[in-house]
Parts: C-alpha cells; structure tokens; sequence
C-alpha cells in the first residue's frame, strides 16, 4: 500500500489570487482593513477600565418618578455621605456591609446602585431578601423593574417583556436576581447567589423564626464564591439586641465626623447638641426654624446653612482610632480639598491600630439628611419625648438609634438607707392604720413579713421572719405590736395593733392551706400568676372560686381564691422604692431590718427576651433573678401584702380631716330673714 504524505502546503505552481484594494498603497495596508479589525480587536485585547459604584452610578442611574421625590440623574452629591459605603463595596477586603440608618438618608437607593453595577459591570446571581412576601413580590414587579428599564446600561439585558415576577427578576447572562423574603426562609437557601442585599434586616428577623440571624441564613448561599461574595443590610434599627445593632458591633463601627466652621475641630453630630427653646409649640419650632446646633468644642452657635458644609468635608472614621488634627480653617486650599473626593483630598491624621476585620458597619441619622433640618428634629422630638410610643419611633426612625427598654431594677444598697431614723422592730408608727401579714409558703417553712399601712401609700414594714408553720404565723399577727403615740417618738400605746388579714401563699401545702383559711376569717388564699413574664394581664387581683377535696375525704369543699398579677406589683414596688422620704407612697423599713431581707427583695429585675411563637420572634418582658442570686421569698411576701392592700382599698386611704372642699360651710337658717325675702317676692308679684 503507498505511502500518503499530508501536507499543509499548496501544490507548487497553483497560487491563490491576492484581491487587492483600490485604496491599498504600495508596500502598505488598507486603512479601511485595520480600521475595522481594530474595532473587532481593540475591546477584546485592551483590558476594561472598571468604574466605581459611585461613578458608574452617576453616569448611568436614573431615579423614576413613582419612587423618589427627586427624579433624574443620579448625582452623590446629594447625599455625600454615600460616597464611601458605595466605594466600599468593590473592595476585596471587604465581605459584608452593615448600614445602620435613620430614614431619609438616602440608604435604599444606594443598595439599588450596588443592584444595577452587578448587572452591567460585574454580573452573577444575586438575592434580594425582604421581610414579607407581599413586599418581595411589589418591590421586583415595582422600584426594581422600573430602575432595569429606566437604565440603558441594564435594559440591554431584558430577555422579553414581563421579566420581573414576583419570585425572581430574569436577566440575560448569570444575572438573576432571586427575590427572598425572611417570613418563608427556605426562600432565603433556595438557590447559590454571590451577592445578598436586605432590606430593612432587624423586620426580617422578627419573620425568620427559629433560623436565627436572616444575615446568616443567608450569607451560607454564597461562600461558593470565596473572597468575591458581598452580603450588604441596610436598616432602621429597632432593639439592642435585634440582628442589625448586633451585626454593627460586630464591625468596624465608622460615624462620620463633621469639622465645625468656627474652630476646625471634627465631632459626630448628636441629638444633645441640638438647642430650642421648649416652650415653644412644635409647629412654630418648624416652620419658623428656631432650632440651631451648638459646637460641642468651643460652643458657636451652628446655622442651618452651615451644617451642609460640614457635611460635604465630613469623615467616615472607625471606632478603634481618632482624629487628631482639626480642619485648618486658615488655609483655603486645605478647606476646598476637603469637601473633594479621590486622591487630592484633604483628610484629618488619625491615630489608633484598626481591628482586622471583612466586615464594614456604617452609622448615621436624620442631621446628616439633606432632607432633615435641625428644626424639624427638634419640633419632632417636641411632639414625641411624653408619649413612649412615639418616643421608640423618634428614636429609631430619627436618631437611627436602637430602643433602650428601660429595666426596673434596684440595689439592696440603695434601700438599707431607709434604716436611718426608722422606727425600731415590733413597733407600728403613729401613721399606720391597717396591718397586713403576708407569708411565702416553702416546703419546709413559711417566710412572713407584716406591714402597716396609713395615709397616701405610706407604709412601713413592722416585722419580717421565719416559722414552721401555719398557727406560728397566725399567732404572730394576733399577739399584736406596740403601736406609737402620735407626735412622740419614745411613748407607745398599752394595747398592741394585732393584723386586720392575712395572705398565704397557697403553692405548697394547698390542702392544709386551704382548710387552714376556711377556718379563719381573717386569712385569705392567694395564688400568683404572671411570674413568668405575663405582662399582658389586664387585671391586678382576680378573685375566683375553687373546689378541693381533702386527701382521705371524698367530699368537695370550695372557698374563694385571690388570683395576684405579680408583674404589676412587682414593678409598682420598684416605682415606690423612687419616692423620697416625706413625699406620698414613701416604702419604709424598720430599723433592724435583717440583711437578708434587702437581699432578697432586690433578687429580681425585669428584662426583654425574646422567644420563638409559632415561627417567629416575639419580645417580652419579664421578671428574673438577678445573675448570683438564689432566693426571693421575702419580695413575694411583699407582693402578696401590697395586693391585699390594694384589693382591700387600704392603698387609697384619704385623711377626711385634711381634704380640703370649694363648698362654704354650712350655716343654721335665719327665720326672720326667709319672712322678709318671701314678703319682698309677694309685693313684687
């Protein structure tokens, strides 16, 4: 068989025709030939040039009508503050952003930016994770398919009409964008995405559930994607606690600083600094613009047209170092430098090591709003600061600050003063009128304690203790205490006060306890309710009716039980610990009050939780012990003793003798001077 040999070569003498051009130049090239590889060849070989988040949106994004007040081209001058968070997000240091905010700072539109710069400059999948299902599915078939389409750079990418659902945004090219809402989270692990963006991220943990932290949830979808993954949170925040203020502790913790006009010196702008006058009404505060800001450095006074140009030069600075420079207000170069951005920008040194960290937080309120006024602040604060609720609103939607509950709580410290000049133990003041014992039932013994009450919540405490049983304590209150002469401390009555009711606690030894009162007149069963945070009871003492049959009987006996909501004397307790001595509702002691009492009615204080109800997340307050304590008997005898008291009216006692009337007293009629006037009416007829 012969050998075939293959070659890439033409055969000799057979040439292919060269078609030259007309205006091809001797020895040269057409230029119309290199022109149109050029074009072919030049996007593919020379490396793009990326833009920035913040120059990519100021070239291309356009603000729609239907969702911003200020419609057009985007322009980061409006809101300066932006510029940084926007440029942080292309760093590749950088993992995820905390953006804790007030509203009105501008903070939704940038995450939009971020949204449309994946599109076009740097496209993969992404999730966009909002609290509900209704708000997922009107936030991609509104704002989010309004942006793409009012975008030339991204409309490029629409594969047909009706391409935003209200599960997904479909795009050309590995752009996806998933929609994700926290109140389903298998949403949220459904698919593999690079980039996560939340709105609004504390509301989104309130719908989670038993998942935990959303931002968690989520940011497991996109580890595939190693140092390129970026997971951004922009949010009002809400509680302490809640999953945006914590994810900002987290991070590097950057506020913007501000150099004042007069002194050049850097400082945050805070709510304090703010000054009006507060007996002005809140419109006036607004619509006149009385409120202006005070430099907490040399103290000028800060006008409104001044706060935008401080603003313009203000620094984001991380909580681990410090300014150590003012702005020189001298060199006018230095001060046009610092409201540039990019390398000529003058910027504040800084001292201090900076945490290594891939996470970046940032934090800012309504006075860096170009949409606030310091008057508008400060008139909504005027509207607010009495009512609580509106408070939590001020202070989350206003200051961008997470709610403060306020917890009740009190030292044994604070209370042994009331020692001082009390009367000594055994002996009822002159002021007191009625005497309640009340006692704590344990399986071993009963801890008692008995109290007088007087006039306008006054009480004082007589005796406190520990017995064995029922009759000791019973025995107690009938033997009776020294009662003091009114106006002299030293003199006392010769018959004793014995106590008007008693209140036993029918936790332990219910039978016994409940014979024990059936057989005593003056002794009343109480059972307490709430201990475990119920803070929603709308009653205080609920009486109610029981059966019980003995043990070794069959026969069914009844008596009347009071039902205590210990929450709310738990917490009027703690607010008559806050009267001072001589004023109404003064809580007194006597003056060898034993150690362990303070102890223990001071065990507890209240605190927020937060528990898991039918998939979500639900905050209460609640009565607890304090870390390091063990018991509280005696603060429940207290709590029995102040129900009965206020279910027996001796909480409202009124001094008749002191109640002072508009009406004149009475005077005996005169007779002669009823015969005038009747005679004087007959002549007039």
């Amino acid at each position: 068989m012969p050998t075939v040999l293959l070659s890439h070569k033409r055969p000799s003498g057979r040439k292919r025709p060269v078609k030259k051009c007309r205006h091809e130049k001797p020895g040269g090239v057409s230029p119309r030939v290199s022109g149109r590889l050029l074009e072919v060849i030049d996007p593919i070989v020379r490396p793009k040039q990326r833009l920035s988040v913040t120059e990519w949106a100021e070239k291309h994004r356009v603000l729609n009508i239907n969702y911003c007040a200020e419609p057009g081209p985007y322009r980061v001058s409006r809101t300066p503050y932006l510029r940084e968070i926007m440029d942080c997000y292309t760093q590749p240091n950088v993992s995820r952003i905390t953006f804790v905010k007030s509203s009105r700072v501008g903070g939704s539109d940038m995450m939009n930016n971020f949204v449309l710069y994946n599109i076009c400059e740097n496209p993969a999948p992404s999730l966009y994770v909002l609290p509900t299902e209704p708000d997922a599915k009107d936030e991609a078939t509104g704002r989010l398919k309004s942006m793409i389409e009012d975008c030339p750079e991204a409309a490029q990418y629409i594969p047909y009409k009706g391409f935003a659902t209200g599960k997904q945004i479909t795009l050309r090219g590995a752009r996806n964008i998933y929609m994700g809402w926290a109140a389903a989270p298998r949403t949220l692990i459904r698919k593999t995405v690079r980039d996560v963006y939340f709105d609004e991220l504390d509301n989104c943990e309130q719908e989670v559930g038993a998942l935990g932290n959303p931002m968690d949830v989520a940011t497991e979808r996109n580890t595939s994607y190693g140092f390129s993954a970026r997971a951004f949170s922009d949010t009002t925040p809400t509680v302490a606690s809640a999953a945006a203020w914590q994810d900002w502790q987290q991070s590097d913790q950057r506020e913007h600083h501000v150099p004042c006009p007069h002194c050049g010196q850097y400082q945050l702008l805070t709510m304090k600094q703010i000054k009006w006058d507060s007996d002005k009404p809140a419109d006036e505060i607004e619509t006149q613009s009385l409120a202006w800001y005070q430099c907490a450095h040399c103290e000028e006074i800060i006008s409104e047209g001044q706060r935008w140009w401080m603003v313009m030069r203000g620094v984001w600075v991380p909580k681990a170092l410090t300014i150590t420079e003012p702005l020189p207000l001298e060199d006018d170069d230095a001060v046009k430098k610092a409201a540039l951005h990019g390398p000529d920008r003058w910027t504040p040194a800084l001292t201090g090591e900076k945490k290594p960290t891939r996470r970046v937080g940032f934090h800012i309120w309504s006075a860096y709003s170009p949409f606030r006024t310091f008057s508008m602040i400060a008139a909504q604060f005027q509207r607010a600061h009495q009512d609580p609720a509106k408070l939590r609103v001020f202070v989350n939607q206003w200051l961008g600050q997470p709610w403060q509950e306020e917890e009740e709580t009190a030292s044994a410290t604070d209370l042994k003063i009331r020692r001082q000049g009390a009367p000594p133990r055994g002996l009822v003041p002159a002021g007191g009128i009625k005497l309640v014992g009340a006692a704590d039932v344990q399986k071993t013994h009963i801890w008692y304690e008995f109290r007088t009450w007087g006039y306008q919540r006054q009480s004082w405490l007589v005796a406190e203790g520990a017995c064995e049983t029922l009759e000791d304590f019973y025995e107690i209150g009938e033997n009776g205490f020294d009662c003091q002469v009114a106006g002299d401390d030293t003199k006392v009555t010769p018959e004793g006060m014995s106590a008007d009711v008693y209140v036993i606690d029918s936790g332990n030894w219910t039978d016994k306890i409940y014979d024990f009162v059936r057989s005593h007149a003056k002794c009343h069963a109480v059972k307490g309710e709430g201990q475990h945070g119920s803070t929603s009871l709308d009653w205080s003492v609920k009486p109610s009716k029981v059966e019980y049959t003995p043990r070794g009987t069959i026969a069914k006996r009844s008596l009347r039980l009071l039902r205590i909501n210990v929450s709310y004397y738990k917490s009027m307790l703690h607010r008559l610990w806050q009267v001072l001595p001589g004023e109404p509702g003064y809580w007194s002691v006597h003056a060898d009050t034993s150690e362990e009492y303070f102890q223990q009615i001071t065990a507890e204080h209240s605190v927020w939780i937060t528990n898991k109800r039918q998939g979500r997340k639900v905050r209460k307050l609640i009565w607890d012990l304090k870390p390091g304590r063990k018991h509280n008997h005696y603060l429940d005898a207290v709590v029995y003793g102040m129900a009965i008291a206020d279910f027996k009216g001796w909480m409202r006692l009124r001094d008749r003798s002191q109640v002072k009337t508009s009406k004149p007293p009475r005077t005996a009629p005169n007779p002669q001077a009823f015969l005038e006037q009747a005679r004087s009416r007959g002549r007039a007829r």
